[in-house]
């Protein structure tokens, strides 16, 4: 006896460590997609949104779902085997009407959002997560229907009828057949699910910040082209008042005789076209200078 009961520990023990070493071996994997796509998202420029869409098959793989979506405001982007934009949205709207707000899952959506009933066959699972915590944003993946077939000792239903209970005729072999309940969601998935919003929050925060620079930096610019645009409008306006108050004088002496002053007059006026003429060469170089190498 004392020998079965060790080789029962050792079984145990066996038991335990393979199972260990296969969960072990399923979050690294898991980690490892995560962190392959958080790698290529904080290196990507373009909108938050569009960069997650480009990393849709990685998503499916992360969850080992069939289908996800992502929420943003009034946009919504499905891949894969989803349910439509419009069940995405009132799914979305129940979610933040009912709290499910960091990460929400369940393998029989059917049970807690009724509509969901409609789209079971690939929409059964739902794992979700809030990308923002001021604004409805979400993203959602999606695991298919599992049929299964359950034989119970006997049909639960039915059994307070009058009479006496006995084995042959109350607990006759009864088959069910279960619709609706996708595969369980792994504890090793919802964790890692809220490690990687964190780090999406962290994404997030850092893109704001870059806007937040990249607005105070254009701020100044504005602030800078405020002052340009007057100190131009004020160099260009000087030649132009003396061209028109040079023609003004030429025309109220076209009757005298005294032509050295109507020459000074043209010649003044001469000058200060040429001036301004200078002034919006100088303009256009300057424009140009953004575009063109400088050399010192």
């Amino acid at each position: 006896r004392t020998v079965c009961e060790q080789l029962g520990q050792i079984l145990a023990l066996c038991i335990e460590s393979r199972t260990d070493a296969g969960e072990l071996q399923f979050r690294l994997e898991v980690r490892r997609t995560m962190v392959s796509m958080l790698a290529g998202l904080s290196q990507q420029n373009v909108d938050f949104a569009d960069s997650l869409c480009s990393v849709f098959p990685e998503l499916l793989r992360f969850a080992r779902a069939s289908g996800a979506a992502i929420v943003v405001g009034d946009r919504i982007m499905t891949y894969g085997n989803a349910p439509g934009e419009q069940e995405v949205g009132e799914l979305v709207q129940w979610l933040g009407a009912n709290g499910h707000g960091e990460v929400f899952h369940t393998d029989h959506l059917g049970s807690v959002h009724p509509p969901a009933q409609a789209y079971a066959r690939h929409g059964s699972g739902l794992l979700s997560m809030s990308i923002s915590r001021i604004h409805p944003h979400y993203l959602l993946w999606f695991r298919p229907e599992v049929v299964q077939t359950v034989d119970w000792a006997g049909q639960p239903q039915g059994k307070t009828g009058p009479g006496q209970l006995t084995p042959r005729s109350s607990f006759d072999s009864w088959r069910e057949t279960i619709h609706g309940i996708s595969a369980p969601w792994h504890d090793g998935e919802i964790e890692l699910a809220v490690e990687f919003r964190g780090a999406l929050l962290g994404i997030v925060l850092e893109r704001a910040e870059q806007m937040a620079e990249l607005a105070e930096e254009l701020g100044r610019i504005n602030k800078e082209l405020e002052a340009f645009s007057y100190s131009v409008s004020h160099d260009l306006r000087a030649p132009l008042r003396h061209i028109a108050g040079f023609a003004d004088l030429l025309m109220e002496t076209a009757g005298a005789e005294d032509l050295d002053k109507r020459r000074r007059f043209l010649k003044n006026i001469k000058d200060s076209a040429r001036l301004a003429g200078k002034l919006v060469d100088d303009l256009l170089s300057f424009s140009q200078m953004g575009r063109a190498a400088l050399h010192p």
